[in-house]
């Protein structure tokens, strides 16, 4: 056996080795790959700054946001916000951060809620709750973490209600969905 084959035998363990500990965070997943939804639209709003909004603690006070834009939304302390519809989900209130923001939808379709932490997301519309169509949410991902998507009957006004969350402000976009998502 030749001592230059021992020698490459050992060094490429070696070489390896070394190569994977030296490569760059890029190379690292991004958790945000992992939606299985088409999230481009959403993905690049996020990639942007958001307008500081202040939620409402009532439906009369809560700021209209537009459809396709990043916001950055200050909630409240939730036993302070008056919901029009009781949250879909009970959670405790202790620390927990709530608000209302309102949209508008020029023509009825399917539209996602993004946002970008845990928060719990309902859609109103005259006082009442509407079905969400379906969700996905990826854990380390925050642009976004969580989209909510439903079939909006009518162009019309509509009422987000957020609640249960951690963090006092949260990213929120609104999107009219991709038709290939069925």
């Amino acid at each position: 056996m030749s001592l230059i084959y021992i020698h490459a035998r050992c060094a490429a363990p070696l070489v390896l080795a070394l190569l994977t500990a030296a490569a760059p965070a890029a190379w690292a997943a991004d958790p945000c790959d992992d939606f299985t939804w088409p999230v481009a639209q959403e993905r690049e709003i996020f990639a942007g700054n958001g307008v500081a909004v202040t939620a409402g603690l009532d439906a009369g006070a809560a700021p209209a946001l537009a459809v396709a834009r990043l916001y950055t939304v200050q909630l409240a302390e939730q036993p302070a916000v008056q919901f029009a519809a009781e949250p879909g989900k009970q959670r405790l209130n202790d620390g927990a951060h709530a608000g209302l923001v309102r949209f508008t939808v020029p023509q009825p379709g399917r539209y996602r809620v993004a946002a970008g932490s845990a928060v719990w997301i309902d859609l109103v519309s005259d006082n009442q709750l509407l079905s969400s169509r379906d969700f996905r949410g990826v854990q380390g991902c925050q642009a976004p973490h969580k989209i909510v998507e439903y079939d909006l009957p009518q162009a019309g006004s509509y009422l987000l209600q957020l609640s249960a969350s951690a963090p006092q402000s949260v990213s929120v976009a609104l999107t009219q969905a991709p038709a290939a998502n069925d």
